[in-house]
């Protein structure tokens, strides 16, 4: 069997897998693990198959990595710590410095697939902002109360 359906297989599993774990806390580390394993898979399939521009899928690993280095801050001040994480914090920091590297990375892979650079930074750009949308959202959005402009315009 082909190693990328093994990786898909385990992949989908630890998802599955996640779901059923029991608290916060053990989801937690569930995520962080997932996380950590993908930045490992990728860095694993760079080292075995060698693409022609190994340095787009560092930028995206290395992307990925912030963004976990950033949860596990998170739940080092949640779990361990028990104290609320300030604003802004180190994971704040790593959570928005993943972003630079996840953009250079889907560019220089877009780059490498041919095309014009116009549209590089657009399908860079399209990605990095729908990752940044996504994590504000689960990040930002339940935890703040909307801002009096929005009320206002809600009401």
């Amino acid at each position: 069997m082909a190693a990328w359906k093994w990786v898909l297989g385990i992949g989908v599993a630890a998802v599955a897998g996640y779901f059923a774990l029991p608290g916060t806390g053990a989801k937690d580390v569930g995520y962080s693990a997932i996380g950590a394993a993908s930045v490992l898979a990728v860095l694993f399939a760079i080292r075995i198959l060698r693409p022609a521009d190994r340095l787009g899928w560092v930028f995206l690993a290395v992307g990925n990595l912030c963004f976990v280095l950033g949860d596990g801050i998170y739940d080092v001040y949640q779990f361990v710590l028990h104290r609320a994480v300030p604003f802004p914090s180190i994971a704040d920091a790593l959570y928005l410095s993943g972003y630079p590297f996840v953009f250079v990375g889907v560019r220089r892979l877009a780059r490498a697939r041919g095309g014009s650079a116009r549209e590089s930074y657009a399908d860079a750009g399209i990605i990095s902002i729908g990752a940044l949308a996504v994590s504000w959202h689960f990040l930002m959005g339940s935890g703040r109360p909307a801002p009096r402009w929005v009320r206002l315009a809600n009401s």
